[in-house]
């Protein structure tokens, strides 16, 4: 799912892309972001930590809400890579080809009541 990194400096990779070099590890000692594969990918972001107070938000029962829905993946055995940030974690997913979406950012609850954004490299058209 992840091609590669490039170098940043916090969530802003550096330089233009045609001239960042794709690496195959994180680099160490410096900010670097994930490039995902070009087709049918999905990010999700899910934010267990205030970003303005550092405190735990929206918890399931006491825990952070990540955690539930990575316990939700991993019973129900979907594939899946996860990025713990600073304020929670990302899920990196492929997209099913017959899930539709008309927008490459989405702010939503999914079905067990967890707020998400949602992030698709690859919108297709229809």
């Amino acid at each position: 799912m992840i091609k590669g990194y490039w170098k940043s400096h916090g969530k802003i990779p550096d330089g233009k892309e045609e001239s960042r070099v794709l690496l195959s590890e994180p680099p160490k000692n410096h900010d670097y972001v994930a490039v995902y594969k070009d087709d049918l990918i999905i990010r999700y972001d899910i934010d267990d930590y205030d970003h303005k107070t550092g405190e735990l938000v929206d918890t399931v029962k006491g825990k952070p809400r990540s955690e539930a829905v990575l316990r939700y993946l991993d019973d129900h055995e979907y594939q899946y890579v996860a990025i713990r940030t600073e304020h929670g974690v990302h899920i990196v997913m492929n997209r099913p080809e017959w899930f539709k979406i008309g927008s490459n950012r989405l702010n939503w609850y999914c079905a067990m009541g967890i707020k998400l954004e949602a992030h698709v490299t690859c919108c297709p058209a229809d």
